[in-house]
């Protein structure tokens, strides 16, 4: 569900900064041992409701590609011929 999300931000510094903010949230999960799956829980809905307030809010501001971005863009075009 976080992953599908996550690609709808058009900008790639935004889709990688979620990338780890929800690796790191799972893994400070795994480590605690006190945390209720009720707690966790929410605490995944509430990242999911804001990764879908942010995307929402991006799409209305269009920008144009990192060089990052177009370079694997080639890349796969290349690698599918």
């Amino acid at each position: 569900m976080f992953r599908t999300k996550i690609f709808q931000f058009p900008q790639y510094s935004y889709r990688e900064f979620f990338k780890r903010r929800i690796r790191d949230h799972f893994a400070a999960a795994v480590k605690n041992e006190n945390i209720q799956q009720t707690e966790f829980y929410e605490k995944c809905q509430d990242l999911l409701k804001v990764i879908r307030r942010q995307s929402a809010l991006h799409r209305f501001y269009p920008t144009s590609k990192l060089v990052i971005e177009e370079e694997k863009e080639g890349k796969e075009t290349n690698q599918n011929s």
